[in-house]
Order: structure tokens, then C-alpha cells, then sequence
């Protein structure tokens, strides 16, 4: 057997007990043709979930690798750490409370990368269900995006929400990251969908081989997300990717799309029943709206022409 796994699949856990044992099963019971690792980060879980990854590490010391976090980083940084330390050719991402339910799943992700070599990530619908595994909807329906186009600008436009975290898998990157991203604080998985496309295309495959489980625990220490709290995060994370990728490479129609979606979240703030919500996102917005002009009448290079910035650029 090689020493460099082909796969390496990166679990992230925070208080799971109650689901990391199917989580982890699941990816055990996959029929594959190539060796793998699994890299689990437990955010310093409080309640079974590390004893839990211990008895499987105990058992298959070979496949499973944990990093048990002396303090909470939350959902990013755990999950950057482990990309970073993956081996494989390809990563599979795997949230702790999620199931893969297809045992073909693996393979037939890998197989189409390996086939074509210009795609750098897969991914596939998926099913969402609620704690006791009861059905909801597809992510498909929830998300018809997941079945739209793949270029860079459309990905752009829609925050990077394409596909479930559990459905994807992408090539191996080294310093895919840039330093910026370790600011973000949750919803990393909308970040690799932008960042990945850099290097490739991307492929959906309609079969359902996951599991999506909404409940209301979570894989950070914040676990029961409020409204106000789930605003917060989302603002933050756009004015970092705004600030630091968006506006130094591109240019101003990228911007007015923004802009459209920020008078969008305007509208929608107006519309909010909870005062302190409603107040606090409309001077978020107020802000990000300032920061907008200011680029568009202080850099007016980009009213006239395009900057690529190398591959960044896609048409």
C-alpha cells in the first residue's frame, strides 16, 4: 500500500456525540480503490465526542488522524488547519454530523476528477434532514443554484452558497488560502467554492449520496446561531473578501453587483421584526454601501477598464 494517501477526508466536530459515530461509519463503509486518511479537528468538544474519536482512532490507527484542540477556534480555523495538513491529492470535506449514505460516493467523485484533470472540485445533491434523520428536502430544491453556472463572476454573486458541505471534494492546493481567510470566522465552505474556482471548473453531479442534517447544535462553539449573530458573521466575512480579493482584481460591474445584493439586504433589514436585528444590520449595511462608492469614485480606473490579477480572472 502507497504511504501518500490519494484522499484525505477532513472532519470537523464541536460537541457531536450524539451523530460523529455515523458521521465516521459512514466514511468507513465506503467502497474505494485507493488508500485515504481522515484528519478530524474536535474544537474542544465539552461533552463525549472526543472519547468517541479516540475508541475510532484506537481501532484504525492507520486511517484516522485527530487533533484535539486544547481551546476553541472555531469552525475556519479548525478546518484550514487540517486542509493544510492533508496529504492527499484530493480533500473530501465531511461535516461531524453529517452522513455519507452512497458507499459508491468516494469513488465516483474521484474517478471523475482523475478523468478531468481541468475540473478542481466535484460535488453532488444531497438530502436535508432534520436531527432524527426525517426528511425535509433536497438541498437542490432549497438551493437551484446548485444546478446553475460555474463561472467565477456567478459564484461571486451568490456568496459562494453552490453545493452542501458534505458533497464536496476538491484538489489539493498547496497555500490555497491567503492570510485574510483566517480572519473569517464560519462558513468556510462558501470560501473554497470562490478560492477553488482559480484553478479549475466545477462539476455537480445530481445524485443524492448525502445526508445534510439541520439541527440545532453546530460544529462551533457559537452552536445555537441567532439571526443577529448569523448577520454578523455573514457581514464580516463579505467585507474581508470584498476588501482583501474582490476589489483589488476586478472591476466595477463586479462591484454593482454587490451593491445590488447589499440594497437587497437593505430592504430586507427594513422588513425585519426585531428591532435590534434590524438596527444593527441597516448600519452594517450603511457602512459596507459607504465602503462601495468610496472604491468606485477614489479608484476610477475600474469604471474604465478591466485588472485581471493572473488566473483570478474568469470569463
Amino acid at each position: 500500500m502507497s504511504s501518500k494517501p490519494l484522499v484525505s477526508v477532513i472532519v470537523t466536530t464541536y460537541n457531536l456525540e450524539k451523530y460523529i459515530a455515523e458521521c465516521l461509519d459512514s466514511i468507513l463503509n465506503q467502497k474505494i480503490k485507493f488508500t485515504y486518511e481522515v484528519l478530524v479537528g474536535d474544537d474542544n468538544s465539552t461533552d463525549n465526542t472526543t472519547a468517541i474519536l479516540k475508541y475510532y482512532e484506537d481501532i484504525h490507527p492507520e486511517i484516522f488522524k485527530v487533533t484535539y484542540r486544547s481551546r476553541n477556534v472555531r469552525m475556519n480555523l479548525n478546518m484550514i488547519d487540517l486542509i493544510q495538513k492533508a496529504k492527499g491529492k484530493y480533500i473530501a470535506i465531511m461535516d461531524g454530523d453529517d452522513i455519507w449514505t452512497d458507499q459508491n460516493k468516494l469513488q465516483t467523485q474521484i474517478d471523475f476528477l482523475e478523468a478531468n484533470p481541468t475540473y478542481s472540485l466535484c460535488f453532488h445533491d444531497a438530502e436535508i434532514c432534520n436531527s432524527n434523520l426525517e426528511f425535509i428536502s433536497l438541498y437542490s430544491k432549497r438551493h437551484p443554484s446548485i444546478k446553475g453556472r460555474f463561472d467565477f463572476d456567478y459564484i461571486v454573486y451568490l456568496n459562494g452558497y453552490l453545493g452542501p458541505t458534505s458533497s464536496i471534494v476538491f484538489k489539493n492546493f498547496k497555500n490555497l488560502f491567503p492570510l485574510w481567510a483566517k480572519k473569517t470566522i464560519d462558513g468556510l465552505e462558501t470560501l473554497l467554492f470562490i478560492l477553488l474556482r482559480q484553478y479549475g471548473n466545477y462539476h455537480f453531479l445530481p445524485e443524492v449520496m448525502s445526508i445534510y442534517r439541520k439541527h440545532a447544535l453546530s460544529n462551533s462553539a457559537d452552536g445555537n446561531y441567532s439571526k443577529l449573530a448569523a448577520i454578523k458573521t455573514s457581514i464580516h466575512n463579505n467585507k474581508l473578501f470584498y476588501k482583501e480579493m474582490l476589489f483589488p482584481n476586478y472591476p466595477v460591474f463586479y462591484i454593482k453587483k454587490i451593491l445590488y445584493k447589499q440594497f437587497t439586504l437593505l430592504g430586507y433589514s427594513l422588513r425585519s421584526k426585531k428591532r435590534k436585528e434590524n438596527l444593527y444590520e441597516l448600519f452594517e449595511v450603511f457602512k459596507m454601501l459607504f465602503y462601495f462608492f468610496y472604491v468606485i469614485i477614489t479608484k476610477t480606473k475600474y469604471l474604465f477598464f478591466y485588472k485581471k490579477a493572473g488566473s483570478i480572472y474568469y470569463q
